[in-house]
Parts: structure tokens; C-alpha cells; sequence
């Protein structure tokens, strides 16, 4: 009786083996690439337009100050601007004035932006002041603006209004 003899080719297995080895580290490299693609998109992802601001961050705050009136009367007053992050022509702030015959309360929207400057265009919502006007305020150190209001009364009068706001938020 003859038996079958199975004799393995050890040319055929090491072929067989590396094949194996070489699909391996082929599909490795595949997810690898893949896990790789996908962790640089979630953690390189660009950032929303939700933490954008047009408002320089020196500006963001409280900021409280005497300011007194140029044009006719000369009446000084307590003023308190709040400036928040935010884009152009969006609401930034609110301004509040402690004037003689009551506070005016208002809000902000930014106009622009140039150097330490920023133009605000403000709507006053409670109180007697002018309804509407343009702020302008100017960084002059690291807790002080210049403020600078203009605006025009329903009788036609032109009021501006400067003075100097410190920071105290």
C-alpha cells in the first residue's frame, strides 16, 4: 500500500505567508489612514463664525466716566458704556447716561473699526436724550477711553458730548 505522501512546499508557504503579512499591513494602512483623515477633520476643523468679533478684545467691557457737554449747555454726567464681542452692524452694548431729568438707556451697534477707534451707532430706548447718535471711542491706555458723542435733537440742535471712561468691568 503506497501511502499519499503531502509534503508541503516551503516555497508555496513562505509566498502564502508573505502574502498574508503584505494584505495585513495593507488593510493597517488603510484604517490607519482612515482614523487618520478623520481625527485631523474633527480636531482641524475651521472654527464657527459663532466666536468671531469685529469688537477688539482692549475694548470688551464696562467703562464709566464724567462727561460733560460742548455745544450750548455745559452739563456734566455720569456715563456707562458696555461693550461686548460682536460684528459689524450688530448689537455691541448699551449706553446709559445719569442725567439731570432721569437716565437714558440705550444700545450699541458697531459701525467700525479703525486702529484704537471704534464707531458705534447708538439708539437711545428709554429716558429724554437724543434718539439716536454716533459714538466714537478711542483707546488711550490699557483701562481708559476717549468718548466722544454726536447727535442731532429733534429741533434740529447738534449736541456733542466727550469725556474720558475707565474701566470697571
Amino acid at each position: 500500500m503506497q501511502m499519499a505522501q503531502s509534503v508541503a512546499n516551503p516555497q508555496s508557504d513562505g509566498v502564502r505567508g508573505w502574502k498574508k503579512v503584505a494584505i495585513s499591513a495593507a488593510i493597517t494602512a488603510v484604517i490607519g489612514g482612515i482614523v487618520t483623515i478623520i481625527v485631523s477633520y474633527i480636531t482641524n476643523s475651521p472654527p464657527s463664525n459663532d466666536h468671531r468679533s469685529d469688537v477688539p478684545s482692549a475694548f470688551v467691557g464696562k467703562w464709566q466716566g464724567g462727561t460733560t457737554e460742548r455745544s450750548g449747555s455745559t452739563a456734566t454726567y455720569r456715563t456707562t458704556l458696555t461693550l461686548r464681542d460682536g460684528t459689524k452692524g450688530s448689537e455691541v452694548g448699551e449706553t446709559e447716561y445719569e442725567v439731570s431729568d432721569g437716565p437714558c438707556r440705550g444700545t450699541v451697534r458697531l459701525s467700525s473699526v479703525s486702529g484704537n477707534t471704534v464707531r458705534l451707532d447708538e439708539r437711545i430706548d428709554r429716558g429724554r436724550c437724543i434718539p439716536t447718535g454716533s459714538i466714537l471711542v478711542t483707546l488711550e491706555g490699557p483701562e481708559t477711553l476717549r468718548f466722544s458723542y454726536s447727535g442731532t435733537g429733534k429741533d434740529g440742535t447738534r449736541q456733542t458730548v466727550e469725556g474720558v471712561l475707565g474701566k470697571i468691568g
